[in-house]
């Protein structure tokens, strides 16, 4: 089929120009929900966006499924790096499914992280915000065509850019 959609969750973040993300996490293809189809894939992506919300640029990890293995119940990581493009304002975090009307099955993801790598415009500072964490079959019933999801919501989650360290150096470290 010809008729490819999308389902998936996605959060923005304020970003600037030049800065170094990277997006890390890991996909599941469980075998109580596989992924069956001919074009069906999970993959992540870092989109930049500029002040009026249009994309300037996206980064894709591999599409688990066509282009990279996806065995059965396993966690795959992924990592994706990217630098913001010129006019860049928000780097948005997107986690999708793909498929078409006759693909069946979900794609799980877990532990994601964005943050500014080494070397990154950040400072090494500890951040608590809040988070919601969803979690939802990516394939409608067929009869009612309804989609459950389940959310979470964590509201002491602490995000760390830890500092470089030369181990060379560092007489102690074994």
């Amino acid at each position: 089929n010809t008729n490819f959609d999308a389902s998936g969750a996605y959060q923005d973040v304020s970003a600037s120009p030049n800065q170094n993300w990277r997006l890390t996490g890991y996909c599941l293809n469980w075998q109580n929900s596989e992924m069956i189809g001919p074009g069906t894939f999970a993959a992540a992506q870092l989109a930049f966006l500029d002040l009026t919300n249009a994309i300037i640029q996206t980064v894709d990890s591999p599409h688990f499924g066509t282009d990279a293995a996806f065995p059965l119940d396993r966690w795959s990581p992924f990592e994706i790096d990217a630098t913001a493009p010129a006019n860049t304002a928000k780097v948005r975090t997107y986690v999708l499914y793909v498929g078409d009307s006759a693909d069946r099955g979900s794609a799980f993801f877990d532990d994601l992280n964005l943050f500014n790598p080494v070397g990154g415009s950040n400072a090494s500072t500890v951040v608590v915000k809040p988070a919601v964490q969803i979690s939802w079959p990516t394939s409608a019933s067929i009869t009612n065509q309804t989609i459950n999801y389940q959310i979470q919501s964590t509201t002491n989650l602490v995000f760390t850019n830890f500092p470089s360290v030369n181990v060379v150096s560092n007489g102690g470290f074994e």
